[in-house]
């Protein structure tokens, strides 16, 4: 992962990441990664994966059409994992990284 992303990713991130999809702190736990934070996750209704990527790899307008045609492809019977909606009903949260940039939180089944 680009060193000026780890850089800039904090626990403020992913507490933030963690509130808007209704994530407990004794629920997540962190998995390994390439381009992005990859955390697995229990809620009551389910097991979860959360990615944490940045807006320096990809907008949030292209990690929104990316979940728009997982859950296109789930609702048509294709075996993809669907992307869910945060506390907020978004599919994609926008947190601030305090430098310019975004991190972009996305859940999925």
């Amino acid at each position: 992962m680009d060193r000026k992303i780890v850089a800039r990713y904090n626990d403020y991130i992913l507490h933030e990441a963690m509130q808007r999809f209704e994530i407990k702190p004794d629920a997540i736990t962190l998995l390994d990664g390439f381009e992005s934070f990859i955390y697995e996750f229990n809620r009551p209704d389910g097991e979860f994966i959360l990615r944490i990527g940045h807006s320096q790899r990809r907008t949030p307008e292209m990690i929104a059409g990316e979940v728009d045609w997982i859950n296109y492809l789930a609702q048509g019977g294709a075996a993809v994992s669907r992307a869910i909606l945060s506390q907020d009903d978004n599919l994609v949260e926008a947190i601030d990284d305090g430098q310019g940039g975004q991190f972009l939180a996305t859940a999925f089944v």
